[in-house]
């Protein structure tokens, strides 16, 4: 049958002809056919295959090339990349996974790109993440970090993914507060009574060996006004300076102070409704968001970590809305984000998309306009607030009745209408004129694996904390709770992502995802 081989029999041009008709899941599988198959395939994908399949990708990779031309093995490369996210992505849509490992955990869990990290009673546990080479894709087992936990109670942990280290801070036991207010000092007694609030430790992760340990004292107003008066970036930490405004920054491989940041926001950093570390051109920026009391104006601010000088303001203009969420893209050397604004004052079932894509030769964010989601169609069936990601076009939902989360396409709509938002008149009063553009598809939703995977005691019931969409993965946190309100917390992640997309160096330059994104 060697003989009846087209490609034995045909030139290479005439291959070329078959091959561009392929799609990326059959150029796979030729290149499993033989040998002489696989050379043909890479061949055409070094010549014409990158442009053919990804145009976009193949313009951005070609441009780096200023005065030479990539080798082949780097066109191969790029396009393996770019068809593994094309897969992912179509994964997603279909609703299949490949696993959703959980966990019941006490009080903490975090994950990273790499690593994910959880305790249990006195015990940090910790696995890769991902799954395993094999056709069950089972996750790797989970080990237990090789250090002693001192007494106390585990206030926060994160992983650190830039140096694969476990950051955790431990609030030191109430006895040794009270025994400070009572006693007096004394020799026998000064080592209890010079114990420190907190202690924080940097542990390696997969050895257990400390790399850094300190007390640390926290002003007290912080914890009530925030969760965590500080930041994990992925160089540094960043504390909340005693005006609020300013910042002390921290190496964090080696918990040495390197500067202060003197007013680097004019609102206290515990006030702003959310601040991220991000990296722009491999500097670490603050990202931070803040609107005023009406809801509608406000701003975004990105302040260099390192200076603390303004990078870019932007002004935002929204509508009135019960939640806002900043959606950032998750295609790769895709500087995009958006800022989603749920549950609108006059309009419930209307989100307003308010889109930023990244000018590089500026080096700043610019508006690319604003989209409404109409999403009459989730209601009565679906949670109000569903993931919207705008970037690969789906919206994930939870069944109110089966508890289900479910994926659905977001399509533009046949027939847009216009809608006047009443809530964010201009100075005429005349209000804002939108044009609903976006909806939900008609094919039925693709449900996503039962909610519930747990074996509930007797008078538990399962409480929904929260749902974020996170790269390759859906992530969701709940707590089973008795009547007394006693329980525990549950985590359980969807996995979306091929193996070769876990476990990866982070990106030096641009991210504008949390250090521990995957």
């Amino acid at each position: 049958m060697a003989n009846l081989d087209p490609f034995d029999k045909l030139n290479f041009d005439c291959c070329a002809q078959v091959i561009q008709y392929l799609s990326i899941q059959d150029l796979a599988r030729c290149q499993l056919v033989s040998k002489r198959w696989q050379a043909t395939v890479l061949e055409w994908i070094g010549a014409t295959g990158l442009g053919v399949h990804f145009p976009r990708e193949c313009k951005q990779f070609r441009s780096k090339f200023t005065t030479t031309s990539p080798q082949p093995y780097q066109v191969w490369e790029e396009f393996a990349e770019c068809a593994m996210e094309q897969a992912s992505i179509e994964r997603w849509k279909s609703g299949k996974t490949f696993g959703s490992p959980s966990w019941a955990t006490i009080n903490h869990h975090t994950r990273s790109g790499k690593f994910i990290a959880w305790d249990r009673g006195d015990t940090i546990y910790w696995q890769w993440t991902g799954y395993q080479d094999n056709t069950l894709h089972q996750p790797y087992p989970k080990q237990t970090l090789k250090f002693k936990l001192p007494h106390g109670k585990i206030r926060y942990m994160d992983v650190c993914a830039e140096i694969d280290a476990l950051f955790i801070l431990i609030q030191c036991p109430d006895h040794l507060a009270k025994l400070h207010k009572v006693l007096p000092k004394s020799s026998h007694i000064q080592a209890r009574y010079d114990e420190p609030e907190h202690m924080e430790y940097m542990v390696d992760i997969q050895t257990g060996q400390e790399i850094w340990s300190r007390p640390k004292r926290y002003a007290r107003h912080y914890w009530d006004v925030c969760d965590f008066p500080f930041l994990i970036g992925y160089k540094r930490i960043y504390y909340y300076g005693p005006t609020g405004k300013d910042l002390e920054v921290d190496d964090l491989q080696t918990g040495r102070r390197l500067h202060t940041l003197r007013a680097a926001s004019e609102v206290p950093f515990a006030q702003l409704p959310e601040v991220r570390v991000v990296r722009l051109h491999g500097r670490e920026m603050l990202w931070t968001t803040n609107f005023q009391g009406d809801g509608i104006t406000g701003e975004m601010r990105f302040i260099d970590g390192a200076t603390g000088e303004l990078a870019q303001r932007i002004r935002v203009r929204s509508c009135v809305g019960a939640g806002k969420k900043l959606v950032c893209s998750s295609r790769r050397n895709d500087l995009s984000f958006a800022l989603v604004t749920y549950h609108l004052a006059c309009k419930p079932w209307v989100a307003h998309i308010h889109k930023y894509a990244y000018d590089a030769d500026r080096k700043l964010f610019r508006s690319q306009g604003v989209e409404l989601f109409d999403l009459g169609s989730m209601r009565h069936v679906y949670d109000r607030y569903p993931l919207i990601d705008p970037f690969r076009n789906f919206v994930v939902g939870l069944h109110r009745e089966s508890r289900q989360l479910s994926v659905l396409p977001m399509v533009e709509l046949e027939q847009p209408r216009t809608w006047v938002c009443k809530c964010a008149e201009d100075e005429e009063g005349s209000g804002a004129q939108y044009a609903v553009t976006l909806g939900i598809g008609e094919r039925q939703p693709i449900r996503i694996g039962e909610l519930e995977p747990f074996t509930v005691p007797k008078g538990f019931k399962l409480d929904l904390r929260t749902r974020e969409l996170d790269g390759t993965s859906i992530n969701v946190a709940y707590m089973a709770q008795d009547r007394k309100q006693k329980g525990w917390h549950m985590t359980r992640h969807f996995e979306f992502g091929y193996r070769k997309q876990y476990n990866r160096e982070l990106d030096q330059l641009n991210c504008l995802h949390h250090q521990g994104y995957n």
